[in-house]
């Protein structure tokens, strides 16, 4: 599991937010429909990501996949 989802190198993420730049990634309509600009779906795509799992989440889940055994 990564911290931030830019780290995980198999991931869209890094072209949708604007950080990569990957020609060969299709773009799928519900990231178009963002917005009208590439640096409008950038941004709400960003916000939406971070707003997508509750605060606190990521943390339980890390805690439980790290238990030792």
């Amino acid at each position: 599991m990564v911290d931030e989802p830019e780290k995980y190198r198999w991931s869209g993420y890094r072209y949708k937010a604007g950080i990569e730049n990957l020609n060969w990634l299709d773009l799928d309509q519900c990231y178009i429909n963002l917005g009208l600009t590439k640096k409008e779906h950038e941004g709400r795509y960003k916000e939406w990501m971070k707003d997508a799992i509750p605060e606190g989440e990521c943390e339980m889940i890390r805690k439980t996949v790290h238990l030792p055994e």
